[in-house]
């Protein structure tokens, strides 16, 4: 049977990450023929963010270099031999894991090699996203649709799903070790020549005080589009 890994990027998230966990579909996706790996990546938390993670049926595996692009080298680079559909999903409990099965469906029905989950056009609870974040989300996600794809509805999502081709082959590009992950891998992704679409999804607050800096986090969101924009993949790609 065919497996899906399901990496969850996780820094001190004692609180949350049992409930990703426990609101993954399993049985739906063994109904499909997909066997589920859940993949926690812990960033040097500081709390018991590991040993929840693995009492409630996830695999550990642990990164020190700081930052949501070390981390998710880390979790591409220890995907099981299995694996065919590939899915990143943040572990503050924003995102629902329960939507994985209607987030990874263009992939199996190969409309898609990459899947961007989109809070824009999906249901955002009210004053999970702060009316200035909101604002600026909107605006790189439509130079990014402007550079890049006409399909990308919401550049700055954290739940994201790649077949394994894709998967492999993006990942051994990556460069972004912390804040502007996500506008590499949509710019990568597009030089490469993989096909994107984007899906509705839900969105909820996160109860912890956010950490994102409005001007000096957008500007590197602009700096890190523009700059992969002339971006191209070595001679030796696999690409599609």
């Amino acid at each position: 049977m065919k497996t899906i890994t399901l990496m969850i990027p996780c820094y001190n998230e004692e609180k949350t990450i049992s409930k990703v966990i426990k609101k993954v579909p399993i049985k739906g996706l063994k109904k499909i023929g997909l066997n589920t790996d859940i993949l926690v990546m812990d960033n040097n938390s500081n709390d018991n963010t590991a040993q929840i993670a693995k009492k409630a049926g996830a695999r550990v595996v642990f990164e020190k270099k700081s930052g949501k692009g070390n981390n998710l080298k880390k979790g591409f680079k220890s995907l099981l031999p299995s694996t065919e559909i590939v899915v990143m999903i943040d572990g503050d409990d924003t995102y629902n894991s329960s939507e994985l099965i209607k987030l990874i469906k263009p992939i199996l029905n190969k409309k898609a090699d990459i899947v961007m989950g989109s809070r824009l056009k999906g249901k955002i609870q009210k004053n999970a996203m702060p009316k200035i974040n909101y604002i600026g989300n909107y605006l790189f996600t439509s130079i990014a649709k402007l550079l890049y794809d006409k399909n990308v509805t919401d550049l700055e999502t954290g739940f994201v799903a790649w077949n394994r081709k894709a998967a492999d082959n993006i990942s051994k590009y990556i460069e972004q070790e912390k804040f502007g992950i996500e506008p590499e891998l949509l710019a990568k992704a597009k030089h490469l020549k993989y096909k994107i679409y984007s899906v509705p999804i839900s969105y909820k607050k996160d109860e912890r005080k956010s950490n994102l800096h409005p001007l000096k986090d957008g500007s590197r969101i602009l700096t890190t589009l523009i700059q992969y924009y002339f971006w191209k993949p070595y001679a030796n790609s696999e690409a599609k």
